[in-house]
């Protein structure tokens, strides 16, 4: 019996739960495995739109040179790729002002700084139900046109503020 209370104890311990008497609790050192990033989160790679290196670039550009990397970004239709969190996804009544980009909206940020301490928060539009079932903080990708780009360099933290259309989202998998 104490060699199964034994072997019972060290798995559980193993496991990321630490055994205390009867009840087990979670180790607070470690983050619940629902929580944690999965392998395919890189919202910094080079594989995104808005990179750490193209970030980089933008950082160091003119107001006129900003303002022309935004209007290339918006002549690339569907060519628009991130990552980000999600938070929440709103429908929209006709009447709303951005209801002519998608019949539904969703919230999603970088919260992590992608560049310096620049984050990003994203507003996706499609006329389908995107983000159905998805609690927020889950990992998605996602791809579209960009409508809007703003800049907020004078803000602490400093923060892009992005609209993307057309918008194809999935959540992120290991």
């Amino acid at each position: 019996m104490r060699a199964t209370v034994r072997t019972f104890a060290l798995a559980v311990s193993l496991s990321g739960v630490v055994a205390t008497g009867l009840a087990c609790v979670p180790d607070k050192s470690q983050p619940a495995d629902f929580l944690k990033a999965p392998k395919s989160w890189q919202p910094k790679s080079d594989a995104m739109t808005l990179s750490t290196t193209s970030l980089e670039r933008f950082n160091g550009m003119s107001i006129s040179e900003q303002e022309a990397f935004v209007e290339g970004l918006k002549a690339q239709v569907g060519g628009f790729r991130g990552q980000a969190r999600f938070q929440r996804v709103v429908q929209l009544g006709p009447q709303t002002a951005d209801a002519q980009l998608g019949a539904y909206e969703a919230y999603a940020t970088v919260d992590e700084p992608v560049l310096y301490e620049i984050t990003i928060d994203y507003r996706l539009f499609s006329s389908e139900h995107i983000g159905r079932g998805l609690p927020t903080g889950t990992y998605v990708s996602f791809s579209g046109t960009v409508v809007d780009l703003a800049f907020h360099n004078e803000a602490k933290p400093r923060k892009l503020e992005l609209k993307v259309k057309d918008v194809t989202l999935e959540r992120l998998e290991d």
